[in-house]
């Protein structure tokens, strides 16, 4: 076996297949939930949980990104998605296609694998068509890409204008009541692309809370497989984002703001933060803070300068 590959095989695996629609370009998150013994694992496909034999070296709780090579007779061909490699997605996808790299084109690249959706030209060329006709900006794309990741297609100028609202929503721009029926949506519509994040919703006044999940929304959700997003909307702090997830039983914690004078205030009070967390249970070394223009919890779903490896995966 060769130390790049991992395999899978039996029933599990085929009810995978049935139960999913994958193809070539697509992109799939998983997660190593166990090491068993030797060179097998368990690994967590969305709401699945399935075995696998394996020579790579992986840890427990690790996360995985893979783009899918191919998907037939009962076995998934797969590559890991890698920020380590020198070889980007939009460089790669160019070269498939056989076009030279485009600002517009390598965007909207980003923001597929940002969303776990395949990378192929027919999806390409749709939505190269609609930013033409509609002149949309980079947040209106990223919102059609979320839409289409959601079963929501946007094909007509009234679909666009409707847009704005929900990217008004997005930023935090419309009252309690305009809010409450977009909240209804975010909560009701599911993610049907393997490997994407589900999105819950709610206001708490001024400020917001996400919840983000790789399951179904109709399962429960495992604390290694959701994370948590708060919105705060600080008078003297400005907009400040909080990602907080819980990685094989220790407490990851991010803080976002939009400026490095108000990142030296959150550096001087973070300490506190930090050590009222151990104190109460969690098991946390730091806090960082970083300085980022986010806008919408869209923004933080995953890193969207993604890049391929040469790893192949074979399940």
């Amino acid at each position: 076996m060769k130390t790049n590959i991992i395999n899978m095989s039996g029933k599990e695996s085929s009810q995978l297949l049935q139960k999913l629609s994958l193809t070539p370009g697509q992109i799939v998150r998983t997660q190593v939930i166990k090491i068993i013994a030797g060179s097998q694992v368990l690994l967590q496909f969305g709401s699945n949980i399935l075995a696998a034999k394996t020579k790579v070296p992986l840890k427990t709780g690790e996360r995985l990104r893979l783009v899918v090579e191919s998907a037939h007779d009962g076995f998934i061909e797969l590559k890991i998605v890698n920020d380590d490699d020198e070889l980007n997605s939009n460089s790669m996808t160019s070269l498939k296609l056989g076009s030279k790299p485009q600002d517009k084109i390598e965007e909207v690249v980003r923001q597929l694998l940002k969303f776990s959706m395949p990378v192929n030209q027919e999806t390409l060329m749709e939505l190269k068509s609609l930013i033409k006709r509609y002149q949309l900006s980079d947040d209106m794309m990223q919102l059609i890409v979320w839409l289409k990741s959601v079963g929501v297609k946007v094909d007509s100028e009234k679909d666009v204008k409707a847009l704005e609202d929900l990217q008004k929503f997005f930023k935090g721009e419309l009252s309690s009541n305009e809010e409450k029926p977009f909240f209804e949506f975010l909560n009701q519509i599911e993610n049907n692309i393997l490997g994407g994040f589900n999105i819950f919703g709610w206001s708490l006044g001024r400020h917001y809370i996400y919840l983000l999940t790789l399951g179904s929304k109709s399962d429960g959700m495992l604390n290694d497989a959701c994370k948590v997003v708060i919105k705060i909307n600080s008078q003297s702090l400005g907009e400040l984002w909080f990602k907080i997830e819980l990685v094989s039983k220790k407490l990851n914690a991010d803080i976002i703001c939009s400026n490095d004078q108000y990142k030296m205030v959150l550096e001087k009070e973070v300490n506190l933060l930090c050590k009222a967390l151990q104190t109460a249970g969690y098991q946390i070394k730091d806090i960082p803070i970083e300085v980022s223009n986010v806008k919408t919890i869209l923004d933080l779903i995953t890193n969207s300068n993604q890049k391929i490896s040469n790893i192949n995966l074979k399940i």
